[in-house]
């Protein structure tokens, strides 16, 4: 079982370095941010290949035999490392932290570290149930120690303690201690997976699409810098595939958090050739016309048979020069002049409807029927005591 995850370690680690030489041999990939990177094929995703599976099922199988088995092997593995030191610089930063009492901060540290770095990047390499077991023994040591630490540690804690923990996990990754040890202790088992590693990435690049997005952002149609009222706005991303194979239509979906603007549905954008990109350019929807003059956040995900290929959220700020008013009570009447008596009632409108103003008279505000709202009026009077002006 020790030697098998030796082979696992070398493989993942061998995955990973021929993905990122494919990744970094596609023109003008340097110094691009993406969004993120998934690719599916016949129902298995790179993850699952990145960990050495070939099948859904298999990833199942694994998983069973792991629950029964891998626990009582990484247990001793994990105490050989640590007689090892291959985790020295860990010691190290805890060490400090437990010395000075201020385990509170390391810990929140420690599990910054774990989330932000080696969590995420040894999850999307390795793909295992691993992580569960490294926090289980983990936080088992020095339990008491770190207890001791919740009066005294904080201030302290705060500075050296988040730096030398958190600092060192997030830049390090945990993948790189766990590939260190499988390196030294299973040396020929962790060399013939890297090298299985290396082919299987080749083979996975050469039969399946892997998509990126880079430079994902809205941004108004004029391009003057405000998301006015009335006004269209666009979406941009640049779709990147590194696999050799064309991906699938990517469908695109967008959501307001607040509302007030009519979204486009059924965006979609066509599939990307393999060692290809593709610009996207859309009209996303259109800020209506009574839009509140406030801050809103318009979220964006990227889909392939299915599943993510990249997520993006961006706060902007929403603007709108005309002056609009909010009906105050249910069945507040639109009259057809400036007066009560003998005069025609429009339409009513209940509380929170909102109408535009195009004029005033006296005690009234001559207002017209939102370009977004339903009913079949036009233009009315509306008294200036029943609405709220927003």
């Amino acid at each position: 079982m020790e030697a098998e995850s030796g082979r696992k370690a070398g493989y993942q680690a061998g995955f990973t370095l021929r993905e990122n030489e494919l990744q970094a041999s596609f023109p003008g990939v340097s110094g691009m941010r993406a969004a993120g990177t998934k690719s599916v094929k016949d129902g298995l995703a790179i993850e699952l290949a990145r960990s050495g599976y070939s099948t859904p099922e298999e990833r199942q199988a694994y998983d069973r035999g792991y629950r029964e088995g891998y626990q009582r092997s990484y247990r001793r593995a994990y105490d050989n490392a640590k007689r090892d030191g291959y985790n020295e610089r860990y010691n190290m930063a805890y060490r400090r932290a437990y010395d000075n009492q201020y385990s509170i901060s390391y810990r929140t540290g420690f599990a910054d570290g774990k989330d932000k770095g080696y969590k995420a990047a040894y999850r999307s390499a390795y793909n295992s149930a691993y992580a569960s077991f490294y926090e289980q023994y983990s936080n088992r040591e020095y339990a008491d120690q770190r207890a001791q630490g919740q009066s005294s540690g904080r201030a302290t804690g705060q500075r050296e303690g988040f730096e030398a923990g958190c600092a060192e996990q997030t830049k390090r990754g945990y993948n790189e201690g766990y590939q260190k040890m499988a390196a030294e202790v299973y040396p020929g088992a962790f060399e013939a997976g890297k090298q299985s590693g290396i082919a299987a990435a080749d083979k996975y690049y050469a039969e399946n699409s892997v998509l990126k997005a880079f430079g994902i952002s809205f941004y108004d149609e004029n391009s003057n810098g405000k998301f006015e009222a009335g006004e269209n706005i666009m979406l941009r991303a640049d779709l990147t595939n590194y696999g050799f194979q064309k991906s699938d239509a990517i469908t695109i979906t967008v959501k307001s958090e607040r509302g007030e603007i009519t979204l486009t549905p059924d965006l979609r954008a066509e599939g990307v050739n393999g060692r290809n990109k593709n610009a996207v350019n859309l009209n996303i929807g259109r800020l209506h016309d009574v839009v509140a003059p406030d801050a809103d956040a318009l979220v964006v995900t990227f889909m392939e048979k299915g599943r993510l290929v990249a997520d993006y959220r961006q706060m902007y700020a929403r603007t709108n020069p005309n002056k609009v008013v909010i009906i105050n009570k249910d069945d507040t009447a639109i009259k057809e002049k400036a007066g009560w008596l003998f005069v025609g009632t429009v339409t009513k409108l209940n509380a929170g409807e909102k109408v535009l103003v195009i004029g005033e008279k006296d005690d009234w505000y001559k207002v017209r029927k939102s370009a977004f709202a339903g009913g079949s009026w036009n233009e009315g009077f509306v008294k200036k005591g029943k609405v709220s002006v927003q």
